[in-house]
């Protein structure tokens, strides 16, 4: 079974022929074919310029160009040339907003001025909300806390690979919906779990929409929504408000900014029940969570980098993906890659994009894994308790692939960087082996150093409430000096040149079972010869050499 990126339109019906050019002009579509889903494709690379095309292609990878970036020229001009559009958005808006008050004084206003001067006999509510919306979006762009907060703008201009224009959009029209959504108060903070009513918090906590604590193979950040069985899926002001709240938290992410989010949805829209069968009302929805979710996506503090779509058969697109059709815009929807099949066969599928199947969060049965959810719920409720009370807690919500995680656990030690940690271990083994006791320390420091500086590595550690931290310098040293003594036991026996490829190789792919001392047989074991005795005594002597201190023991395991 195969990767498609373009759904299947067998099924039920002929779909109803639609202009690819009404799509993103309101025009409601209800049916969509294959054909014409490629039609519509073909048109939004058609306005895209062939930078452009590349730039979302090596975006849908994981290749984008900004991911190894750090504050530079290119992004300093990038913020100078941001706060300009925003000066120039907030002069356009203090102008308007000026005349505004000149001809409707406050509280004079009313709905009979308001109409007499509605154009083209506008709608009464058209003009309020047209008014509400040019004062909210005047106190976006005098409000201090989100214009000249470096760390916002540069969040936004990332969004849009460093577009200026489009990031100062983007802000404004974010910060906009929050306020409709929150309130004014979120103007001047982050939005919090206290933000949402029980029921979004219900739907939060069951797993609807997920951030996983793992990145993909190119290090983004993965996010999962499951709308099968999800709470209240009529309330769409519900579904947005916590869609907004993770998003939010995601894009706290630096590696999240530059990279966008790996964005994976099942059982799209309620249609895949428990029970295998099919709810007809659950396929099409309404224009106005279109709407929503449409200018959400567009606005969103971070970008979805690839989105994915899973269904168990093609036979239920035919509905279903006018909806997708219209909830996405051009930037969006060239991002989208179709995966059809049982549960297990999806996640295979996603193995190619870097994402194991063991890290989803359902089962092949279609039930939620909700453990490492909850550690993150936990996660966001300490830190939004420490921020209240003015503490900085310094919590890695999820470990880059260059950080090296001291932990024995089968998932660290497949972690990429514990694989470069074992690489650098190698290569400075017989430095360290002939070297004097004191020159083992420095050597062992300098491994740190390298580690840091070179690669950016973190050192993390967990904590009692088992977040990751970064370890202490002491710590770490500690940790790498009782590291160097199993690196012979991570050596292939068969070969014994330290600069093998083979070996380097094999190092590279060692599983936990690998990284476990071999148990020592009991003295009642007539097949331990007494010359495997002498070679187990001689690895143990050389272990002890080769570091200050006693001998790794049984129950010992590689700290990495």
């Amino acid at each position: 079974m195969g990767d498609r990126q373009t759904p299947s339109s067998t099924g039920v019906g002929s779909p109803m022929t639609f202009n690819p050019a009404q799509v993103d002009s309101g025009h409601d579509v209800v049916r969509a074919s294959r054909e014409e889903w490629e039609l519509l494709l073909a048109r939004d690379r058609e306005g895209m310029s062939s930078y452009e095309r590349i730039e979302m292609e090596q975006d849908v990878e994981g290749r984008n160009r900004l991911a190894g970036i750090s504050p530079s020229v290119t992004t300093k001009m990038g913020m100078k040339n941001l706060r300009r559009e925003l000066l120039r958005m907030r002069q356009e808006y203090e102008t308007a907003h000026s005349q505004l008050n000149k001809e409707y004084p406050q509280p004079q206003t009313g709905n009979r001025n308001l109409a007499e001067v509605a154009p083209d006999g506008m709608q009464i509510e058209q003009s309020v909300e047209q008014c509400h919306s040019s004062t909210r979006i005047y106190n976006i762009l005098t409000t201090e806390s989100v214009i000249k907060d470096d760390e916002i703008l540069l969040r936004f201009l990332l969004a849009d690979r460093l577009n200026a224009k489009k990031a100062a959009r983007r802000l404004v029209e974010y910060h906009s919906m929050t306020v409709e959504l929150f309130g004014d108060s979120v103007l001047s903070r982050p939005i919090m779990l206290g933000d949402l009513n029980r029921q979004e918090r219900k739907l939060l906590e069951s797993g609807w929409i997920q951030l996983l604590l793992t990145r993909d193979a190119t290090g983004r950040r993965i996010m999962t929504v499951d709308e099968a069985g999800a709470a209240d899926p009529s309330n769409i002001q519900h579904k947005l408000k916590v869609f907004m709240y993770v998003f939010q938290v995601a894009a706290m992410d630096s590696d999240t900014q530059k990279m966008g989010l790996h964005l994976i949805l099942h059982r799209l829209f309620n249609a895949d029940s428990p029970t295998g069968t099919v709810d007809e009302d659950a396929w099409v929805v309404d224009a106005n969570e279109r709407q929503m979710f449409r200018r959400f996506f567009a606005c969103a503090p971070v970008r979805c980098s690839t989105i994915h779509i899973n269904t168990p058969s093609p036979d239920k697109w035919v509905r279903i993906l006018p909806s997708v059709i219209q909830m996405l815009g051009t930037d969006e929807r060239g991002r989208i890659r179709f995966h059809e099949g049982s549960i297990t066969a999806c996640h295979q599928e996603m193995e190619a994009y870097g994402v194991p199947a063991e890290w989803m969060p359902m089962t092949s049965t279609g039930r939620r894994k909700l453990n490492e959810h909850k550690l993150w719920l936990k996660m966001q409720k300490g830190r939004e308790m420490a921020m209240q009370k003015g503490q900085n807690v310094e919590i890695v919500e999820c470990p880059r692939l260059n950080d090296i995680l001291l932990t024995k656990t089968r998932r660290a030690s497949s972690h990429p960087g514990n694989q470069k940690l074992r690489q650098v271990l190698e290569d400075r083994y017989e430095e360290r082996y002939v070297a004097h006791p004191m020159k083992k320390q420095s050597i062992t420091s300098q491994v740190a150093d390298q580690l840091e500086e070179k690669l950016q590595a973190r050192f993390l550690v967990k904590n009692k409430e088992s977040f990751w931290v970064p370890a202490d310098r002491n710590i770490v040293l500690d940790k790498l000096g009782n590291s160097f003594r199993f690196v012979p036991r991570l050596k292939p026996k068969s070969d014994s040149t330290p600069s093998s490829p083979v070996k380097e190789t094999m190092v590279f792919q060692a599983s936990e079972a690998d990284l476990k001392p071999a148990a020592k047989p009991s003295s009642g074991d007539k097949s331990y010869s007494s010359a495997e005795a002498s070679s187990s005594q001689q690895d143990s002597s050389d272990s002890r050499a080769m570091s200050p201190g006693p001998g790794p023991t049984n129950s010992e395991r590689p700290p990495f």
